[in-house]
């Protein structure tokens, strides 16, 4: 019994092991969630600095006019990382969420919003 301490950290190791590879899990998902929001950010910020996103904007609202929304409220964002205008519209009684790529304009998702 050369090393009376070796038998004590010998069980350690492998416990070491199992927490370590989550633990390293864990933070890489963190870290690709921050990026993705950094990235959602500077989508929105890069559409919305555009100097033809009002003529894009009032376009698309202009479609959707055309198609019997009465449009209450727009808003950018990311849809299948591509940037895209979210519209609350209504038709007759119901509200419906309107999804359009940018700066296309052609329409992603077209759903009543319950």
């Amino acid at each position: 019994m050369k090393y009376p301490q070796s038998q004590y950290i010998e069980p350690f190791k492998p416990l070491l092991k199992k927490l370590l590879l989550p633990a390293a899990v864990i933070c890489a998902i963190f870290l690709a969630a921050e990026g993705f929001d950094l990235y959602e950010d500077y989508a929105q910020y890069r559409m919305e600095t555009d100097p033809a996103f009002a003529q894009h904007h009032n376009r698309a609202v202009s479609i959707l006019q055309g198609r019997g929304y009465e449009v209450h409220d727009s808003d950018t964002d990311l849809h299948w990382a591509r940037p895209v205008l979210e519209f609350e519209a209504y038709k007759g009684s119901l509200e419906y969420k309107i999804v359009m790529s940018y700066p296309d304009l052609n329409i992603i998702e077209e759903r009543v919003d319950l």
